[in-house]
């Protein structure tokens, strides 16, 4: 079995893997069954620069885009580049909010909502 725990705040992420730990510990000896617990991998959360982001709420706004403000957990290659660049990321919905699977579809306006804000985002920072 593997289990997978993300969040922004890395204090946060390392508390629920040891709360996750504790439990498994607690069940493992009540059911008299040997657990053997292996990380094999951990990221941090990565902060995006408030000069990217703020850019590109002004893009939604500009267009009269509804928008909200999340954290994204995966790896992003964005990510990486954060170490040596201002970066952000654009997101936009995908049916069933399903993504990264098979089963994702995003509407062509969504796309072109998606595409229109980072237009003027890029367009913005480059001035």
């Amino acid at each position: 079995m593997t289990f997978d725990v993300r969040h922004i705040n890395d204090e946060t992420k390392r508390q629920a893997i040891d709360n996750i730990k504790k439990a498994i510990d607690e069940i493992a000896k009540e059911k008299r069954v040997e657990v053997k617990l292996e990380q094999y991998w951990d990221a941090n959360g990565q902060h995006f620069a408030g000069k990217v982001i703020d850019t590109v709420k002004a893009g939604a706004e500009a267009y009269g885009y509804s928008y909200q403000f999340i954290t994204s957990s995966p790896l992003h290659d964005a990510s990486y580049i954060a170490d040596i660049a201002e970066t952000g990321m654009i997101f936009i919905p995908c049916e069933k909010g399903l993504s990264h699977r098979e089963e994702e579809y995003a509407s062509y306006e969504d796309i072109e909502k998606g595409v229109n804000t980072l237009l003027y985002t890029v367009k913005s920072l480059a001035k």
